[in-house]
């Protein structure tokens, strides 16, 4: 094994360049999306869109259009829910 990954601290090694240069984008920081809340003047941002709507429903009172009768879990689409192993009856709130 020849080829060193060159990442400070790491110490793996590898039979050709090639996965060494594979294994180098390991150590690449993934970029991260921003997921901003949607509710004027709240300054919080989120990776994903259920921890946005999470916050909305918890922190600012938001009305999910999507919700499960059985187990009240909320959702941001039908298919969501429908998709959802619940499989509870479907609940249509006003529209958010």
């Amino acid at each position: 094994r020849r080829h060193p990954c060159q990442h400070p601290g790491c110490t793996r090694k590898f039979t050709s360049e090639y996965t060494r240069r594979v294994h180098m984008e390991a150590h690449k920081p993934k970029p991260r999306k921003a997921v901003p809340c949607t509710v004027p003047g709240c300054r919080e941002v989120f990776s994903r869109r259920h921890d946005r709507l999470r916050h909305e429903v918890s922190q600012h009172a938001k009305v999910c259009e999507w919700l499960c009768a059985r187990c009240s879990r909320f959702f941001s689409s039908q298919r969501r829910l429908e998709n959802h192993k619940c499989r509870g009856a479907l609940t249509a709130a006003s529209r958010w």
